[in-house]
C-alpha cells in the first residue's frame, strides 16, 4: 500500500466520523455540547458542528484502534 492509499483513507475515515458525529448530536439533544463547538442559530434555521466532539472522539478511536488494532 502506497503512501497516498494511507492519506485518502485517513481522510475519509476522518470526514465520516465528522459526519457521523454531527448527525448523532444533532439528532440526539441530551449529548453534552462543548463550548468551541460551532452552532448558527439564524432565521429558524439550527446548524450544529461539533468540531471538538469529533476530534475527541477520533481520538478516542486512535488509541482504541492503536491499542486493540495489532
Amino acid at each position: 500500500m502506497g503512501y497516498m492509499d494511507y492519506v485518502i483513507k485517513t481522510f475519509a475515515l476522518t470526514a465520516a466520523t465528522i459526519l457521523v458525529m454531527g448527525l448523532v448530536w444533532n439528532l440526539s439533544p441530551r449529548l453534552p455540547r462543548f463550548p468551541w463547538d460551532l452552532r448558527l442559530d439564524k432565521f429558524g434555521f439550527t446548524l450544529y458542528v461539533p468540531f471538538i466532539s469529533a476530534l475527541i472522539v477520533s481520538a478516542i478511536l486512535t488509541m482504541f484502534l492503536n491499542f486493540f488494532g495489532k
